[in-house]
């Protein structure tokens, strides 16, 4: 009988590849003759083996052209050959293997390998030139190819030319590119370990993936030009990150379009930001630009954005002592990245990490920035300035009137909506997430400290009235009659998922998919106020008195409402601003012949230069010299991995995936088959289904007028608008579950488990 492309591949590399015994000693069967031949071949076993062995499979449904079937199938480890053992594991292989081309390998068994795991010459999203390597250090050869969730796992990524390779792996490196040059133009799957410097292959198994368009040549050179960017930005003291502080990553994707990268940037990252925190008490930076983009990928400058976290005042050899010590901090622990307002930086008093900050500050620097942070947390409670960053934000609706009734054109008329959403969205919104970050954190601090319970926590949040509500209490009603969804389309049409992509289409544009069957449900909390005893406003009042922060418990809860009301509802009025230069820009393309999937390679920074240019020809010229240069360059970057963070220029070339635990929201659990949102989809499937998004903005709420019962996200926070909304509406969710995120796949049966904070699948 013909061998399977698996036991095949073996006897090539064993045959072709002069290292000796890479591959371990084994020998294969055919299903039938396992079956029908029990003893005789566990004699044979027996005479051949000395050692451990483990039983694998190897069906011929692993060989097709179409499908790999990885995973599919069992393996069992047998440490000891005795005739009752052999024969009770062969037949837990044999039990999923039913087909007269199936066969048996059984193996000498690696015990005890300083390193083992899985390498795929390509990464599988995209079928790019990377070697990914899965992989752990328990000592065991089967935990990564189990499918059991494992803590040890890492991920790995070699740029298949890159002259920097972990020591570890550089002999494993150079024997698969010897066994690459057999399999000519194959994409490979690898089984191996490594035990005292000797490297074990397992399996070789051919991949059935798309064959990818791309040149290499293309991304060499991106990536050169990316190593040249981030040798100028970075060095021992400063480091980048694409999740750090207004988390680029989570609002724009992993490959955002330049318009949208572009948008952020001018809207946001560039001035508003220091401005905003400036106003509030914090540090003044200047001619800093918190966000970097390289080649079209945004990331954060970490020390800018540690720096306008300090208070104002603290002198330079304070600051320099706590930046220094925090980017060391973060270089040694990269999963902290993307939680520095957490786990880091205090950017409010808060008297938890005082014990931390004597590693690094002596007795008379921790006062002063104590002290410092005292009255920054004093300020932001006292002072009026989230009053007046309301008051401004309330102006938007009649502003964005006036531009639209202004006799200008549409480029025109683009330049006013950027000053408007800077001076009246933005800002204020800047202001506002930063009052209900410090009022979210210190709930979160009185539920650790036991003061309230979580219970008050989700009434607090269900009593808000949040703007989110709104939408989907009239997106229901929006479902019945003409007038009430016109209604909808007045106040919230303007709303999309990505808030940024042009090219994703509005509440308006496709209100019928995006509210297709919405329910209205109930909720556990219905009709219950907010309400603390008078023990427990004491033992907060008690707390802010102990630490001389200038606020009470009454008008605590009012600061923690209206800041995070605010919010979401400045968000929601800049974002109509968003969508309407989004609409000046689609309709200077329809008189341009300019279609709008084009528009999205256009930079606003082009847009506002253009708009000085009277000769509309030449504006034509530069939008399209953009839309050529971009998205060729979008392309590209499609098959560019790069890291969460970035220490060194060698970083692009060689990286480990930061696993995150992810933030776990409300209690209880729930066991259901999962969706994954993704444009088209039948929305009537997320009913009863745990829902997961990669990144969500307030233009995914529409999902919370469906019945779902969890919500798995890739990106964000415990701070962030989807957490603050499943607190709301008591849904059990997992935000920002990191790379885990890609181990959960559509239509799977899954545990979501918030009370021990897992995910089971």
């Amino acid at each position: 009988m013909k061998n399977s492309y698996k036991i095949k591949n073996l006897g090539i590399i064993d045959q072709k590849i002069s290292v000796k015994n890479l591959v371990p000693e084994y020998i294969h069967f055919d299903v039938d003759f396992c079956h029908l031949n029990f003893d005789t071949l566990y004699d044979q076993v027996k005479k051949k083996f000395k050692k451990n062995i483990i039983i694998r499979s190897a069906s011929y449904k692993e060989d097709s052209e179409k499908k790999s079937y990885a995973g599919m199938y069992d393996s069992a480890i047998v440490t000891k050959i005795t005739r009752k053992i052999f024969n009770s594991n062969l037949k837990k292989v044999l039990k999923k293997l039913n087909n007269k081309k199936d066969r048996i390998l059984i193996q000498t068994y690696i015990d005890n390998p300083e390193i083992s795991g899985v390498l795929f010459n390509t990464d599988l999203k995209n079928n790019s030139d990377y070697y990914v390597i899965n992989y752990d250090k328990s000592g065991k050869t089967n935990k990564i190819t189990s499918g059991i969730k494992n803590k040890t796992a890492k991920v790995l990524y070699i740029y298949k030319n890159s002259k920097f390779i972990e020591s570890n792996f550089i002999k494993l490196i150079k024997i698969v590119k010897k066994i690459e040059k057999i399999f000519t133009n194959c994409l490979l799957d690898f089984e191996f370990c490594i035990k005292d410097n000797h490297v074990y292959i397992f399996q070789c198994r051919k991949l059935a993936l798309p064959e990818k368009i791309i040149l290499k040549k293309n991304i060499n050179h991106s990536l050169n030009l990316i190593e040249k960017k981030i040798k100028l930005n970075v060095d021992s003291k400063r480091i980048l990150s694409n999740m750090t502080d207004w988390n680029p990553i989570e609002m724009l994707g992993e490959n955002p379009s330049i318009l949208a990268n572009s948008l952020y940037s001018e809207l946001i990252t560039d001035k508003i930001w220091t401005e905003s925190r400036y106003s509030y008490g914090y540090k003044k930076i200047s001619q800093k630009k918190l966000m970097k983009n390289f080649l079209g990928f945004p990331y954060i400058d970490i020390r800018t954005s540690l720096e306008s976290f300090l208070p104002d005042g603290l002198g330079k050899k304070i600051e320099n002592k706590i930046l220094d010590t925090y980017i060391n901090k973060i270089k040694k622990d990269k999963f902290l990245h993307d939680k520095i307002e957490f786990e880091v930086i205090d950017t409010f008093y808060s008297i938890d990490k005082s014990k931390y900050l004597k590693i690094f500050l002596n007795k008379n620097d921790i006062d002063i920035y104590q002290d410092r942070l005292r009255v920054l947390t004093n300020n932001i409670f006292t002072s009026k300035q989230l009053k007046k960053d309301i008051l401004k934000s309330n102006e938007i609706k009649n502003k964005l009137k006036q531009i639209k009734i202004d006799d200008q054109n549409d480029l025109s008329k683009i330049i006013l909506l950027m000053n408007l959403c800077k001076d009246y969205g933005t800002r204020p919104f800047s202001g506002a997430a930063r009052c209900a970050f410090i009022a979210t954190s210190l709930l979160k601090i009185f539920h650790d400290k036991k003061f309230i319970s979580q219970e008050d926590i989700n009434l607090f949040y269900k009593n808000l009235e949040l703007v989110t509500k709104k939408i989907n209490h009239m997106a229901i009603k929006a479902k019945k009659n003409k007038k009430n969804k016109d209604l909808f389309i007045k106040f919230f049409g303007h709303l999309r998922p990505s808030a940024y992509e042009i090219n994703s289409l509005n509440y308006s544009e496709n209100f019928n998919k995006y509210f297709a069957s919405s329910i209205n449900k109930k909720n556990n909390f219905e009709n219950k106020k907010f309400f603390l005893s008078k023990q427990k406003k004491n033992v907060i009042n008690n707390f802010f008195k102990k630490n001389k922060l200038e606020i009470n418990c009454d008008n605590f809860f009012k600061f923690a409402s209206t800041s995070i009301i605010s919010r979401e509802k400045i968000k929601c009025d800049f974002s109509e601003i968003i969508n309407q230069i989004f609409i000046y820009l689609i309709n200077f393309g329809k008189k341009n012949k300019i279609s709008r999937q084009d528009m999205e390679n256009i930079s606003i920074k082009t847009v506002i230069k253009s708009q000085k240019n009277e000769n509309v020809n030449k504006v034509k010229l530069s939008f399209k010299s953009d839309i050529i240069k971009h998205k060729k360059q979008r392309s590209i970057n499609s098959f560019i991995n790069l890291p969460d963070v970035i220490s060194s220029s060698r970083d692009i070339y060689n990286f480990e995936i930061n696993v995150s635990k992810g933030n776990f929201i409300n209690k209880g659990s729930v066991i259901t088959k999962t969706v994954i949102y993704k444009k088209g989809l039948d929305l009537n499937s997320l009913n009863d289904k745990i829902v997961l998004v990669e990144n969500a903005d307030p233009g995914y709420d529409f999902l919370f007028t469906y019945n779902i019962k969890g919500l798995i996200t890739k990106y964000g926070g415990p701070n962030s608008h989807m957490a603050i909304r499943c607190l709301e509406e008591n849904i059990l969710a997992c935000i920002g579950y990191g790379s885990l995120f890609n181990e959960i796949n559509d239509n799977q049966n899954l545990k979501l488990d918030c009370d021990n904070k897992k995910i089971h699948i």
